[in-house]
Parts: C-alpha cells; structure tokens; sequence
C-alpha cells in the first residue's frame, strides 16, 4: 500500500523525509551495505516525484552513505578493507579524544544524567544480544560520548566519517563473544569517564577502538568491498 506523503507526514520537506527514512534504514541495517537503492520503489511508496528522490541520492551520497553509479543509481556504500582500517586508525584517535574531554566535562550541565541513561541502555543484556540492536545502543554510546565533549568541530569530523557505516558493514559478523568483550571496555570507558578521569578515559576508549580495528582484520574477504570491484558493489 503507497504511503502518500502528506504535510503532516513529511514534517519537512519530502527530500528531508525520504534522507531521514533512508538513513535510518542504512543506520540499522535494513538497507544491506552494497544494496542498490530503487528509485522506481521509492516513488511508489511514498508519492514523490522523480526529482526529491534524486536529490535525496545526492544528499545521501555527499554524506558518504552511497555511491552513485552511473547506469545503475544509487548503493548503500560499501567499503574497502584499506579503507577500514584507515578509517580505524583515525577513529582510534578522535575518540579517545572525545572520551577524555567527556571526562573533563562530565559535571557540566546535564552532561552526568545524559551519559548515565545512556550507558544503562547501553549495557548488554538478553534484548541486546541481536546484532542489530546491540550496534544501535554501540551507536548511541559513542555518539554520546562525543557531545558532551563539548567540541562541535570534533563532533563534526566524527559525523563526517560515518563511522557508524562501517560498523554496520561488518555488525552481522559479530558474535556473542565480541559484544561481551565490547561491552567490558564500555563499562571501562564509562567508569573512567564517570570519575572525571580524563587520561583512564582517552586510554580505554583508544584501546576499545584498537581491539574493534583487530577484530576487524580477522573477518573474511567476503565482509569487504572486492579490491577489483572499484566502479561496482559485486
């Protein structure tokens, strides 16, 4: 059944509705990394004109969410193994950054009550155990940690990398082991960070972030973007 976008619905324009529906498809996985995006569907079920549809794709594809290939439209991105582990090598990084800032920052304003309601949704439990759900709250998790860092320019560039993406690309590969050991160095990072502890905090989230990016290096060829498929998603 179409799902006509009427004024309330849209609460926007329909090209900021269709990004926000598509990037929250992207964010939990509904829409698979290397999936092609069909223009023709979306129309059909939302009521648009070709034009939104499109200029939705370019939105998306300037964030670093698809690609656009010609004669075959836009593609949930997905990414080199080379690309990862830079992304890594950088996320290593600013989030131990932000996570020492959180730290410092923990007592400003209503930073403390925020940070503590999101680190017990956060906390593995038997709802969480489903990949998709535990790398929603991972999400949350770390983007908490970046805001009360109080820096909008490192904000910026950690929204910029879409690191999210990425973990969505490699989330259906984690097991049950691995959410448990993510989730002990969260309950470190988020200890030091309650404590103020500034140096523990940037050290647990840098080692968290380093133990991901090697997690990562054992996973199959299969998980990544082919190294001759440059101008593809085969």
């Amino acid at each position: 059944m179409s799902k006509i976008l009427t004024p309330e619905k849209k609460r926007g324009s329909s090209v900021d509705f269709l990004c926000e529906h598509l990037q929250n498809g992207i964010f939990v996985g509904r829409f698979a990394p290397g999936q092609r995006l069909i223009e023709r569907d979306l129309i059909e079920e939302f009521g648009l004109s070709r034009g939104p549809v499109r200029e939705a794709f370019h939105r998306l594809s300037a964030d670093g969410l698809v690609d656009l290939i010609p004669h075959r439209g836009a593609i949930v991105r997905r990414l080199l193994r080379q690309e990862v582990q830079d992304l890594f090598q950088i996320r290593e990084s600013l989030e131990g950054l932000a996570a020492g800032l959180a730290a410092k920052n923990i007592n400003q304003g209503q930073n403390r009550k925020l940070f503590t309601k999101v680190w017990k949704q956060a906390c593995l439990s038997k709802k969480t155990m489903q990949w998709n759900l535990f790398m929603e709250n991972n999400q949350l998790f770390h983007k908490t940690i970046v805001e009360i860092s109080n820096n909008n320019q490192l904000y910026e560039l950690v929204e910029k990398l879409r690191l999210v993406v990425v973990m969505f690309q490699v989330g259906k590969s984690m097991h049950f082991d691995q959410m448990i050991k993510s989730n002990e160095d969260h309950k470190e990072i988020a200890e030091a960070i309650l404590d103020g502890d500034e140096i523990k905090a940037q050290r647990a989230m840098s080692n968290h972030v380093r133990n991901s990016h090697r997690w990562i290096d054992t996973l199959p060829e299969s998980v990544f973007k082919p190294k001759l498929a440059l101008n593809s998603t085969d």
